[in-house]
Order: C-alpha cells, then structure tokens, then sequence
C-alpha cells in the first residue's frame, strides 16, 4: 500500500530565522530588535498567564532590574527531571 504525503501547512512550518532573531534579541535584551519584530497591536503572554501590552513588554526587556523567571523555573523543573543537568 502506498502512504499519501500531506504537505504540512505554511503556518506550521517553523520559521527559523524569524525564530531566530526573536529568541536571540530575547537573550540579548535588545529592545530596540524587538521594537523592530512585533506589531503595535502586539500583547505578551507569559507561561503563569501574566498579560502585558507593547509598551510594557519593551519597558520590562530594557529594565536591567527586572530577571526572566522562566530561566529560574526551567532550573528548577530540570532539577526534578531525571537525566536532565540544572
């Protein structure tokens, strides 16, 4: 029996350079790339469902004061996590 190739959609094939860019300007807390990658419109959701606007999602990425606490709680879910070094 012959198996049908379904070709995946365009908006589920990862776009890693935009990807890219995003996770890079993330890391490197470069407002101003980011400023450049997302809309006006644009609304942050964090993983505990903290929702933030434009405006304050560029205020807190330039903010020096302010950590990511997903590196925190990453850290802390791979402590658990058999195999998986903190």
């Amino acid at each position: 029996m012959r198996r049908l190739e379904v070709p995946t959609p365009w908006f589920r094939k990862p776009n890693s350079s935009s990807e890219h860019l995003w996770n890079d300007a993330q890391i490197h807390r470069d407002s101003h790339a980011l400023e450049a990658l997302i809309a006006d419109g644009f609304v942050n959701t964090e993983y505990d469902g903290e929702v933030s606007e434009r405006d304050k999602f560029l205020a807190d990425i330039k903010n020096p004061e302010l950590k990511p606490s997903a590196d925190e709680d990453s850290r802390r879910e791979s402590e658990r996590l058999p195999g998986i070094r903190p």
